[in-house]
């Protein structure tokens, strides 16, 4: 609050809930003409079917509503079910404006050739049960039993601030089995995805359009994610990677099985996906749609 009446800013924008919900009340205090608020997914909160997210959910829905429907806000959602779910709160439908994700950066994200005849099979993302961890560890075994000739790779840190993640013993435990690794945090995703040859997000937490995803596609790679919003937003179901049911193991371990035993098919959904990254989710085009809303 003491930054907006300092700085006394014609525009904020405001990413992701946490920030948009405390964001907006020192907005409206202060008195700042214009507020943008980008609802990057509705996380954890809006997705668990916990006892403790739904007695949140009674309180914070109701207020998180009204401070968007601000006559001052405009208000991007990154899939059309979020924007759903917010109309139906009682957001006003003409304060949303649909723009597909955070963009991607299709120049220093970009395909590579594979070097080893192993097959590299790669999740990045916070290490949440909620992201599809388990079911990737799940699916990870069923084909080490089979002796399938690949690396299942964990890539991401720990957020002990949310009540869906995995503990770290865990984590460790599983990285002791042959044929799998946790990698931990890393800052260089793009040469981590230049090692790839498969994406995986088993996701059923509550998705804008994931990050990784876009930044996947722009690598070449061949996606494999749940059929659920956001997701299914950057994967088209056998052009550019697989959809598949949220919390199925068994369905990951199938579709990392046909991926891993033909090569061909992985290089042309990799390509595919490559020229829907450039077509759809560019950071040119991205950032091209967010002024766009500032101007009006």
């Amino acid at each position: 609050m003491s930054l907006y009446s300092r700085v006394s800013p014609d525009i904020v924008h405001q990413v992701a809930l946490i920030p948009v919900f405390y964001g907006s009340i020192a907005a409206i205090i202060t008195k700042v003409p214009k507020i943008v608020n980008a609802v990057s997914g509705l996380g954890w909160l809006f997705t668990s079917t916990g006892i403790l997210a739904g007695a949140i959910r009674l309180l914070f829905i109701p207020l998180f509503s009204h401070l968007l429907s601000n006559p001052r806000s405009k208000n991007i959602v990154q899939n059309p079910e979020d924007g759903s779910l917010l109309v139906a709160a009682g957001v006003p439908q003409n304060s949303l404006t649909l723009i597909r994700g955070a963009g991607v950066d299709i120049n220093k994200f970009i395909p590579s050739v594979k070097k080893l005849d192993t097959v590299n099979v790669v999740m990045v993302s916070r290490m949440l049960w909620a992201k599809g961890v388990h079911e990737f560890m799940l699916a990870a075994k069923i084909l080490m039993n089979e002796n399938i000739d690949a690396r299942f790779i964990l890539v991401g840190g720990i957020d002990l601030g949310n009540p869906t993640s995995v503990p770290i013993k865990e984590l460790e435990s599983w990285s002791k089995r042959d044929g799998f690794e946790w990698w931990g945090k890393r800052s260089d995703i793009p040469e981590v995805l230049r090692d790839a040859d498969i994406l995986c997000l088993p996701s059923y937490y509550g998705e804008g359009v994931p990050k990784v995803l876009l930044e996947g596609a722009a690598a070449g790679l061949p996606l494999i994610t749940t059929n659920t919003p956001g997701c299914k937003e950057v994967v088209q179901d056998g052009f550019n990677g697989i959809l598949i049911p949220p919390r199925d193991e068994n369905a990951l371990a199938k579709s990392i099985r046909k991926l891993v035993m033909h090569k061909n098919l992985r290089e042309l959904m990799g390509s595919n996906g490559r020229e829907k990254a450039i077509r759809e989710f560019s950071d040119e085009l991205i950032i091209g749609q967010t002024l766009l809303l500032y101007t009006k």
